[in-house]
């Protein structure tokens, strides 16, 4: 698990390296029949990519070549740059929750002690709250996940849990308490049964 905790970060850093180097083999090419050989197109190309400018081309179309392999370089690198923010925020929407969940269902999560914990304190009439608040959670994960889908291998900064387990904890519980109370279940127990059904099936497809 602690060395499974470095896939996440090492995907986005080898999506990026991969970029650049094709790039820069597309621009080395590009830049060949202007060079004196192929190791000369790739120092030009090399330079311009990260925009150091130490090689210099030779004729106008080389020129041109290199203006847009520093534009090339500098988008990329941007890009990237803009891309961790927003993992960053959908990774904190995520936990903020299963970090709550914590206290009611134990670490991992378990769906039945999520009943038994509320109803010790009497606090069933509040499981409708929870219900509504996890189908939300589990319609803003699927939409993240979904487009950033490196974010499914981001994991828990504890090891014990899971958002994977923590949704299917809540389904769980709602799924026995509508089995169990079905006449007085709170109506957002049913919506989460769908949307979290949902969440799961788009998440693996």
């Amino acid at each position: 698990d602690r060395w499974l905790a470095y896939a996440s970060a090492g995907d986005l850093v080898a999506t990026l390296l991969v970029w650049l180097v094709l790039f820069l083999v597309g621009f080395a090419f590009m830049l060949w029949p202007s060079s004196t050989d192929l190791g000369d197109a790739f120092r030009i190309a090399g330079s311009s990519l990260v925009t150091l400018g130490v090689a210099v081309p030779r004729g106008n179309v080389s020129t041109v070549v290199v203006y847009f392999a520093a534009l090339t370089g500098l988008t990329v690198v941007a890009l990237q740059i803009a891309y961790l923010p927003v993992l960053y925020a959908a990774y904190n929407r995520r936990e903020t929750l299963v970090t709550m969940l914590e206290g009611l269902a134990g670490t991992p999560g378990w769906g039945p002690e999520v009943l038994v914990r509320s109803a010790s304190v009497d606090n069933l009439d509040g499981l409708g709250t929870m219900y509504d608040r996890w189908m939300q959670w589990a319609a803003d994960v699927s939409e993240s996940h979904s487009a950033y889908p490196v974010l499914m291998y981001f994991r828990s900064p504890n090891a014990r849990r899971s958002w994977v387990i923590s949704l299917l904890s809540i389904l769980d519980a709602a799924a026995m308490h509508l089995a169990l109370c079905p006449v007085s279940v709170p109506a957002p127990a049913r919506n989460l049964m769908r949307v979290g059904y949902l969440a799961f099936r788009q998440l693996a497809a």
